[in-house]
């Protein structure tokens, strides 16, 4: 057995019982084995619970919670949640529908052993139904203008493949008021506050191809998260002062599509204040 850094694997997850099973075995089956997974429930009412429960008895790596009722409902408190019991000296946030490759923790280990960084980032693969449909990539994930071609949602890192030094995040990483763009303003945040990190192609997560996933689904809540992640991020940029007109341009052009959205489903109340602001 590898022993070495412990590394906190925290899952959000949402009625996923059909799918769960393939993720937890993927992490079972890594080489890495000094690891702890923590698998955060949003009120499903599937058989999610049953599901992990039998894992629990398998190997007592697995850890479940049930987010209580007084926490905002979603994949942003499921993940703090499961940030604030994680005992790890890493932490991987993992979707419970993707899949680790067998190598994936072992990877980024070796990279944290060989680099002064605080994030590890590979790639991932896209997938339909079995993993070795494998697909394209999943998107590119770094350039020479990151923060740039990241405001455009031109370089995208998936949230599972960026292995983080715990110590160097803050209390509550994710923003719980946001479902949709809120790993990437959650990823553009830590790289604004000038975190070491370490980007890599090759390819260790597998991301699921379905038609269920949240950014596929449009509400009046999804047009709020758009708008106020860019909101938030160009107020972040003014205030350090590294807001050049092209993240500028490429902020605003979202947050208009955000408008026109809020048009489209007749979110009036939602389109006033936005426009009041812009």
């Amino acid at each position: 057995m590898i022993k070495d850094k412990l590394v906190s694997i925290i899952i959000p997850t949402y009625n996923r019982a059909h799918l769960i099973g393939e993720t937890l075995d993927s992490i079972i089956a890594q080489t890495y084995e000094n690891w702890e997974c923590i698998i955060v429930d949003d009120g499903s009412d599937d058989n999610t619970e049953e599901i992990v429960n039998y894992y629990i008895k398998k190997d007592k790596r697995f850890q479940f919670y049930k987010r209580p009722i007084n926490r905002l409902k979603g994949v942003s408190s499921c993940r703090n949640i499961g940030y604030s019991k994680a005992k790890g000296y890493y932490v991987n946030f993992v979707d419970s529908d993707d899949l680790l490759k067998p190598n994936h923790l072992l990877f980024h280990f070796q990279i944290f052993e060989e680099s002064n960084i605080e994030a590890s980032v590979s790639n991932a693969c896209n997938f339909v139904d079995k993993k070795e449909n494998l697909k394209e990539i999943w998107a590119k994930n770094n350039s020479d203008s990151l923060l740039l071609e990241m405001s455009a949602n031109k370089v995208l890192w998936a949230i599972g493949t960026v292995v983080w030094k715990k110590a160097c995040l803050p209390k509550k990483p994710f923003r719980e008021n946001l479902i949709n763009s809120e790993e990437w303003l959650f990823h553009i945040e830590q790289i604004i506050n000038n975190l070491n990190y370490n980007v890599s192609n090759e390819v260790t997560y597998l991301v699921r191809s379905h038609e269920v996933r949240i950014g596929k689904i449009m509400s009046r809540q999804k047009c709020f998260s758009m708008f106020e992640a860019r909101r938030i991020l160009l107020n972040l940029f003014q205030e350090r002062g590294v807001l050049t007109p092209e993240i500028e341009k490429e902020l605003l052009n979202i947050m208009f599509s955000s408008l026109r959205a809020s048009v489209a489903n007749k979110y009036y109340k939602l389109l006033f204040k936005n426009s009041i602001y812009l």
